[in-house]
């Protein structure tokens, strides 16, 4: 048998206490979404920038105050290097070539659309002339699709489409098209693990948390919440015997995974009819399948949004569910009459998507609940003190 040998290659990023010393011995490895770093902004309420050096930028300083060492990794392999935005550098799959779908809904009428959502990297066209790529559209999301004539859209280069008359703000687009040589989406999983195991234990010389960490943690958000969803059912926290992270918080992921380890998978995609939406899991289920031994602890907490949009009912624990069960080990949350994200002043429309609807965005801040629920978390793990039962209202009581 020949055996291929990979490599691959991650942006890195620490954050630790001088004297580590004075710090708690904890690691909590933030899970980039899209390329940036989310928990500061979370956590400790800061402006979210890709370098923070000031005081301003580090908030109310919550996670420096209780001594954490914060790492970021770059895990997805579509996310462009521009504006501090970190990435995975992945082999290709050499003469691998198939068919793939990329959904894409303007917000504005344009007549050309990149062949990825937002500002992510496409996987180009195999051939810009392609009689059998197709272009479908829905007018909402529960309209019926129409073809779109071939002679009326064109590729106007490997990596955008071009509809002469204009894309429909609001409509739902569906590109059918043939590539080639996709890189290989999955290993951002292992990239992921390998940081915290490598953090946690590794004592060649150069780790710079040798010997300093003793409980690591998992944390992601919206995506990245969907991401470590993912990687618990694919049981990949553990790297031979060393357990990577004692704890997971996946934050208003639904019950959804993604196309994070799919052949021309796009882990940015949001599509709720993608490839990536596996047939729905619940978090106990998925925590069981990663345990090779204890299951690391996890929370999990989910806004009005995560159901609507996430199907996020589907791991809501209510007594005698057929199929839903309650772990020891699990916990999950509804943060009630909150909005996915949060910003003062409340913006006209989402900064990344232009979304917009009839009534302001909420800027009701739960900040103070995720901060509780990694204190919660902690104790949880390292003295057994039991955070409260799964609720479908705000319920994590703990000094921030």
């Amino acid at each position: 048998m020949h055996r291929v040998r990979w490599s691959f290659a991650a942006d890195f990023y620490l954050l630790k206490p001088v004297d580590m010393a004075q710090g708690n011995r904890r690691l909590i490895v933030d899970c980039v979404n899209r390329g940036r770093k989310v928990i500061l902004g979370m956590l400790n309420s800061a402006p979210r920038v890709p370098d923070p050096s000031t005081a301003e930028e580090f908030g109310n300083g919550f996670l420096m105050r209780h001594g954490y060492t914060i790492a970021w990794v770059g895990w997805q392999t579509d996310v462009p290097r521009h504006d501090g935005l970190m990435a995975l550098d992945a082999p290709r799959a050499q003469g691998v070539a198939g068919f793939l779908r990329c959904e894409m809904r303007p917000n504005k009428r344009v007549q050309t659309l990149p062949l990825a959502d937002r500002y992510h990297i496409p996987n180009p066209t195999l051939d810009v002339e392609d009689r059998e790529a197709r272009l479908l559209m829905k007018a909402h999301a529960g309209a019926a699709a129409v073809e779109i004539p071939r002679s009326a859209w064109r590729f106007s280069d490997p990596g955008h489409i071009e509809l002469a008359e204009g894309f429909t703000p609001g409509a739902i687009y569906d590109v059918i098209y043939r590539s080639a040589d996709p890189p290989v989406v999955g290993l951002g999983f292992l990239a992921v693990r390998d940081c915290g195991a490598y953090l946690r234990w590794a004592a060649d010389g150069v780790n710079p948390c040798s010997g300093t960490v003793e409980r690591a943690y998992l944390f992601g958000v919206s995506q990245t919440g969907r991401f470590l969803r993912h990687l618990l059912h694919l049981g990949s926290t553990r790297r031979s015997r060393q357990a990577g992270y004692d704890g997971v918080i996946p934050h208003i992921a639904g019950a959804r995974r993604g196309e994070f380890n799919l052949r021309f998978g796009q882990p940015s995609l949001n599509a709720k009819g993608a490839v990536g939406s596996c047939r729905p899991s619940t978090t106990g289920r998925s925590l069981r399948a990663s345990a090779s031994g204890q299951p690391a602890e996890d929370l999990s907490h989910q806004l009005l949004g995560g159901i609507l949009r996430g199907d996020a009912s589907l791991i809501t624990p209510i007594p005698r569910a057929r199929g839903i069960s309650t772990l020891a080990f699990v916990r999950i949350y509804l943060l009630a009459g909150t909005q996915h994200t949060r910003r003062l002043p409340p913006l006209e429309a989402d900064p990344n998507t232009g979304d917009r609807g009839e009534q302001r965005f909420n800027v009701v801040d739960y900040a103070p609940l995720m901060r509780a629920a990694l204190v919660n978390l902690d104790r949880w793990v390292t003295d057994a003190v039991e955070p409260p039962a799964s609720a479908s209202r705000a319920s994590l009581t703990a000094r921030p």
